[in-house]
């Protein structure tokens, strides 16, 4: 599976009989017919907000019910979901907000590490 897959029209109980183990967080009753976006479940990779954009530019929605599951969302990612009326089922509840995974996510070298020679530096005169 890419960063997500799209279901068209399926039944609740089919959506959560298709679910991986990790994103079993979805109640498998009911034969309503939704449209779902499945994101991966990985709680290391946070779903951002231009990811949930893509993935609704890709998905045709109809009159349904949106159902939308993943690992764990951004606070922009599921806000813009709540605006849509979307069901948002998360499997961890790590919420981050976009500015705070760019801040952990720095690249290494970006990253300040403790260095003892310089604090001997700054203390002599």
């Amino acid at each position: 599976m890419g960063a997500f897959r799209i279901h068209p029209e399926i039944t609740r109980v089919a959506l959560a009989r298709s679910l991986p183990p990790s994103l079993n967080v979805i109640p498998g009753e009911g034969t309503e017919r939704v449209v779902a976006i499945v994101f991966r479940a990985d709680k290391r990779r946070v779903v951002r907000l231009r990811q949930v954009e893509k993935a609704l530019a890709r998905a045709h929605l109809g009159d349904g019910p949106l159902v939308v599951v993943g690992g764990c969302f951004s606070v922009e990612a599921i806000a813009r979901l709540r605006e849509l009326g979307a069901e948002v089922h998360a499997a961890h509840d790590h919420v981050w907000s976009e500015p705070a995974i760019d801040q952990v996510k720095r690249p290494r070298n970006e990253v300040d590490r403790f260095d003892p020679n310089r604090l001997h530096d700054a203390e002599e005169p």
